[in-house]
């Protein structure tokens, strides 16, 4: 995947679309700094004509939203949860499995012929039928009657939360969808502005910075990172509090297998069995806490498993 250069990222894209409140409070900066030039500037001036709707569109939906009792974007977190507590149930019938039938029998690799990797990657569609897939592995078997209730609860359970958050036609989807379209486009707005404010000054182009919440913009976090790593070494990407329902895209652009998960301190080891393995040439998006404990653990890592050779990887925080 060939990233941008920089320069050509929407900055208020990156720090709004994510956070409706300060989409808000961005626009209402540039707003009133437009009303306030008008009078004497005639970019200004102009401007305002074409920013005012735009602007009064951001601020209708966002009240409409929120008085609806929107969460952010209006994602449902019932299925995020779900699939955030299903590393410890797959753990617990593995366990149960491996009572009766040990690791290395062929009754267990046919359960589980690819490992807990199609339980914890992929589309929330393709788990729910990884789920399906084991219970109908299981069929008859008395032994392994337990187990197949505990299965058989939990793709009920996900598959009827993901029918309910696919199908839903509610008024709060509605209005979320109308409060991120007026975002994107109020980015976009600002940020093309912020293009014409330069171009108009090009030898003093921190002119236009007078327009526009600069400190928000400096602070912003970065989401995007590429990197190399030494062989056999770890690499801290950043240290981010990560919330379940947060997605991380990882690319291995080298050639060696690189491990990524979340760790207690800066450089930490990977402690336990819950992280992501790429191999060369492969990129994946998924959930945070696939990359393990992210409610102890903030610092991202990355580690290098061929003791020799650099790795090279790309992530984002999406």
């Amino acid at each position: 995947m060939k990233r941008a250069y920089h320069f050509f990222i929407n900055p208020f894209m990156v720090l709004c679309l994510h956070d409706y409140a300060l989409g808000v409070h961005m626009s209402t900066v540039y707003y009133n700094a437009l009303v306030a030039a008008a009078p004497t500037n005639a970019l200004a001036a102009a401007r305002l004509l074409i920013y005012t709707p735009i602007h009064q569109a951001l601020l209708d939906s966002y009240a409409a939203w929120k008085a609806q009792g929107g969460m952010q974007e209006g994602e449902t977190l019932n299925v995020m949860q779900l699939l955030v507590l299903l590393t410890t149930k797959v753990n617990l019938w593995d366990n149960m499995i491996r009572i009766v039938y040990g690791k290395t029998t062929a009754r267990y690799k046919a359960l589980f012929p690819d490992g807990h990797y199609s339980f914890l990657t992929g589309s929330k569609l393709d788990i729910i039928n990884a789920i399906k897939a084991l219970s109908i592995a299981i069929g008859s078997d008395a032994s392994l009657a337990a187990v197949k209730l505990l299965v058989d609860a939990a793709y009920t359970q996900l598959k009827n939360a993901n029918d309910l958050q696919t199908g839903s036609k509610s008024t709060t989807g509605t209005l979320s969808a109308n409060v991120k379209l007026a975002v994107e486009n109020d980015c976009v707005a600002q940020y093309g502005d912020m293009c014409l404010f330069i171009a108009h000054t090009p030898t003093t182009p921190e002119l236009a910075g007078n327009f526009f919440d600069m400190a928000a913009l400096r602070n912003g976090p970065q989401v995007f990172y590429t990197k190399k790593v030494k062989g056999g070494a770890i690499y801290t990407v950043a240290k981010h509090s990560l919330v379940p329902t947060d997605e991380i895209w990882l690319e291995n652009i080298g050639v060696t297998v690189l491990k990524f998960y979340v760790a207690l301190m800066k450089g930490g080891v990977c402690v336990g069995m819950v992280f992501i393995a790429l191999n060369p040439g492969e990129s994946r998006t998924v959930l945070a806490p696939l990359l393990g404990n992210i409610a102890d653990n903030h610092y991202v890592c990355c580690e290098n498993i061929d003791a020799i050779t650099t790795g090279e990887f790309n992530l984002e925080f999406l």
